[in-house]
């Protein structure tokens, strides 16, 4: 696995290719925190988009998923610090890596996309 750090700049326009990429894959998310370890918060459903705040003060990135609005959900990641992309040997996106100030560290992984017979 091979692991690219995304610099502040280009938050924006990486996340907007990252989420045309990846829109409609099956996605799981989970945070991670020293005091507690590995939480789950998100677990297979279609992504609808990751975006950068452009309040430069929050620096909030959103991780929007869901494919009705009965099951749509976000969720926000406040004062990140950080934006690593993981991909597979083969140069596939593996995960998105995202860290925050307090040393929270959000995953978020993709299974396959979610296609008619995918449900």
């Amino acid at each position: 696995m091979a692991l690219t750090e995304i610099p502040r700049p280009a938050w924006t326009a990486a996340l907007n290719d990252f989420s045309a990429a990846h829109e409609g894959w099956l996605t799981t998310v989970e945070a991670w925190t020293p005091e507690i370890g590995a939480l789950p918060e998100i677990h297979d459903l279609p992504l609808v988009g990751v975006s950068a705040d452009r309040d430069e003060a929050d620096n909030a990135i959103t991780i929007s998923v869901g494919a009705t609005t009965d099951d749509h959900m976000s969720h926000v990641i406040h004062r990140a610090t950080s934006i690593t992309i993981e991909r597979h040997a083969g140069g596939d996106h593996a995960a998105l890596h995202i860290e925050s100030a307090g040393g929270v560290k959000t995953s978020v992984r993709f299974g396959a996309p979610n296609l008619p017979g995918n449900r």
